[in-house]
């Protein structure tokens, strides 16, 4: 019944028995409806309300509201009980929502074309008829730090959090004793690509598929995660269809599932999971660890064992073949396999005995079964030859608990010329502390791919690191080049080398600025600015303060010559080649466009190309990130390490998208390639691609389900806004407020 000014203080309130229904002016927000406002509130407790269609205890719309120290609790509605935001961000920092209802979706927080940020929030003992105990979240990317998600009930599908086409990021989050009454006790992803960082999933209960986490159509990325003490038909602690999740150094312990798949049920799915261990889960049919349907999961350095009920640690079916490198996959029961695949070189030897079998199944090579003497306990040998009769290698190997007695290769690489050796050229294997001088070999390097780093020396160049790969017994042998000394610099062979220490680098000079070649388009008046081809060394280097894998290894890249626009792609300009303008912030036609798909911007190149000579279209992640970097210099953020004077982001946007070209460019004359909004490229998304892309004009991978965007937007830490970091967006025919474009052209295609 009250009305507030938009930027209204609120400290020590109670708001309670509010009611919004349709003879109210708005149906939703019981408690408090924000519309294009950004109150804060202090120390409010937000009780007892109801709304008749969502929202019950607030109801956010185009609004960021600053929530501290505030509790929403035993709120009522028809979707979204305690709060829901559409194209809405608030920040709620030491918040409980607890004791909401739904009659529809989400108890707790609903978010829709949102992107709250969540810090030591609690959201506990809310409810949802159909999906979202906790939190539900549609076209939405929040961020959830130390974050706990508890007792919450969901009559579908996701008892804690449930994502729709969302990309949210956790950290620090617990997500426990939630249940839902089909998929996802902990979670449920659809279409969706979440990132968790240091999460337990715990205690989750599922009606039918993962107990923990489940997946449809969807690529989460686990890194550092628990998933323990779940419950579910299929998938104890993770179930996955048509899905490709990503994990790291998880652990999925003491799940159950009540049919198949104890630790994980995969179906038309193939995750990725490195340094994983899935031990004590069980299941009373088959693949107590793991269930593969049509599915072929990679595994590395991972540890499968001591799961029970069933048969097999690992059970594949229908077409089904695991890529199983450097693991230890031993059974619990003396009857029956320990893996089951249709790839005949993973079959395993015939039951030796009947005792417990465990297989070490190494890259490049076949498995082994390894019998445990039922007499000493001792682990014997593995046999003299495989299944196919062939020789087994005789280089170190033990069934269990030493990854370092498995397989090994030999790296050996020469550096030229001898003036850059005898100015201290050296290399080393990336993560190690040794180096080694041209032509020493490092002995004894388990199988598997490596990155080799080269040491920087005064006044010499060469390229920072290069991949290569070690096979079993055998030596990979490489030769790089250091580039002669620049000759301007006199005396640089003179350097005194101090047998004991490393000499300092000579101070890099400052490159003078160099004039820009621009070009403008006659059809739209587009800007562009000529960026000369060259190599560099693409990814997170030394002169960044974090990295993260997706931006690993560094490599040289050499691309031709292109032009790039000199600013986003404006309101104004899409206007006028579209008709409309779909962008959120409707501030003017100078602001960039947003809310643009992969798709729309194809349409918008399409009809732009049709009206003139020009062939425009997006850039290529390499070619983005050598622009980005000042035709690829060593620069943090797009010009330099000064992100504020460079780019709009969270600390400086008010939350909002600005004009274009209204911060400083970088060294070519481009503006706003950190910040203010993200840029979709061309290229489809893979994790691992830097690794395996080619030298020279990297288109990107072939195919995928997601299109990358770059550079970092208005909401986006400065992390972010960094010119190595890499965003996984979200489907092609899908837009978000933070993300728009540039464009390209090839040369003489203006």
């Amino acid at each position: 019944g009250t009305d507030l000014d938009e930027t209204a203080v609120l400290d020590g309130f109670t708001i309670t028995e509010g009611n919004a229904n349709a003879a109210s002016p708005y149906d939703a927000g019981g408690g408090m409806h924000n519309h294009n406002s950004s109150p804060t509130l202090n120390n409010v407790t937000i009780s007892g309300n109801n709304a008749g269609v969502g929202g019950g205890g607030m109801h956010n719309y185009r609004s960021s509201p600053t929530l501290n120290n505030v509790t929403i609790s035993g709120n009522n509605a028809y979707v979204n009980g305690g709060i829901s935001n559409f194209y809405s961000n608030p920040n709620l920092t030491n918040v409980t929502i607890s004791g909401n209802n739904a009659e529809l979706g989400c108890g707790g927080m609903g978010n829709y074309y949102s992107n709250p940020t969540l810090n030591d929030v609690t959201i506990s003992g809310n409810n949802a008829g159909d999906v979202g105990g906790g939190m539900a979240n549609v076209n939405s990317n929040p961020t959830l730090n130390n974050v706990t998600i508890s007792g919450n009930n969901a009559g579908v599908g996701g008892g804690g959090i449930t994502n729709g086409d969302s990309n949210p990021t956790l950290n620090n989050v617990t997500i426990s004793g939630n249940n839902a009454g089909v998929g996802g006790g902990g979670m449920a992803n659809v279409n969706s690509s979440p990132t968790l960082n240091n999460v337990t999933i715990s205690g989750n209960n599922a009606g039918v598929g993962g107990g923990g986490m489940f997946n449809v159509d969807s690529n989460p990325i686990l890194i550092n995660v628990t998933i323990t003490g779940n419950n579910a038909y299929t998938g104890g602690g993770m179930g996955n269809v048509e899905s490709n999740p990503t994990l790291n150094n998880v652990t999925i312990f003491d799940n159950t599932a009540s049919e198949r798949g104890g630790g994980i049920y995969n179906t038309h799915s193939n995750p990725t999971m490195i340094n994983v261990t899935i031990a004590a889960n069980s299941s009373p049919s088959y693949g107590r660890g793991i269930y593969n349907s049509s599915s072929s999961p990679t595994i590395k350095n991972s540890i499968i064992w001591l799961n029970g009920g069933g048969t097999n640690e690992i059970y594949s079916r229908f077409g089904s073949s695991p890529v199983i490198s450097w693991s230890i996959i031993q059974g619990g029961y003396p009857d029956g396999e320990n893996i089951i695949t249709d790839d005949p070189l993973l079959q395993p030897l015939a039951d030796n005995g009947g005792f417990t079998k465990t297989l070490a199944i190494l890259k490049n090579s076949p498995a082994y079964a390894i019998p445990k003497d039922a007499g000493d306990g001792n682990w014997n040998d593995a046999p003299d030859t495989d299944q196919r009769g062939m020789p087994r290698a005789t280089s170190g190997f033990r069934a269990i608990g030493a990854y370092e007695d498995l397989r090994f290769g030999n790296i050996q690489i020469f550096i030229e010329p001898s003036e850059a050796i005898e100015a201290g050229a050296q290399w080393q294997i990336h993560g190690t502390s040794t180096w080694y001088n041209s032509g020493e070999t490092a002995y004894n390097v388990p199988v598997g791919v490596y990155t080799i780093d080269f040491k920087r020396i005064p006044e010499w160049k060469s390229q920072r690191s290069i991949g290569l790969n070690v096979e079993l017994d055998k030596t990979v042998t490489r030769t790089v080049s250091y580039f002669e000394p620049d000759l301007f610099l006199p005396g640089v062979m003179m350097l005194l080398l101090d047998d004991e220490k490393e000499p300092e680098p000579a101070p890099k000079p400052e490159p003078e600025p160099q004039p820009v070649e621009t070009w403008t388009d006659p059809v739209t008046g587009m800007e562009f600015v000529w960026v000369p081809g060259g190599c560099f060394d693409r990814g997170c280097g030394d002169w960044y303060d974090e990295c993260f894998p997706i931006e690993l290894p560094v490599r040289e890249i050499c691309l031709d010559g292109f032009w790039i626009g000199k600013y986003e792609v404006t309101q104004g300009q899409w206007t006028q080649v579209m008709g409309s303008n779909p962008s959120t912030f409707l501030s003017g036609d100078n602001y960039p466009v947003e809310m643009v798909s992969w798709n729309d911007v194809q349409e918008f190149i399409t009809e732009l190309n049709s009206r003139g000579t020009s062939t425009f279209r997006l850039p290529t992640e390499a070619e983005w990130e050598y622009a980005a970097r000042s035709g690829g210099r060593e620069e943090k953020y797009a010009g330099g390490d000064d992100i504020d004077s460079l780019g709009w982001y969270r600390d400086n946007s008010g939350d909002r998208t600005h004009e274009v070209g209204t911060k400083a460019p970088n060294g070519l004359g481009i503006y706003d390639m950190s910040g203010n909004v993200w840029e979709w490229v061309s290229d489809w998304y893979r994790s691992d691609y830097y690794a395996e892309s080619p030298t020279y004009n990297p288109q990107g991978p072939d195919t995928g389900s997601y299109r990358v965007a770059r550079g970092g937007g208005f909401r986006s830490f400065a992390s972010h806004c960094r010119a190595a970091s890499r965003s996984l967006r979200s489907r092609p025919g899908y837009g978000y407020f933070d993300l728009g474009f540039r464009l390209v052209l090839s040369p003489g295609q203006q």
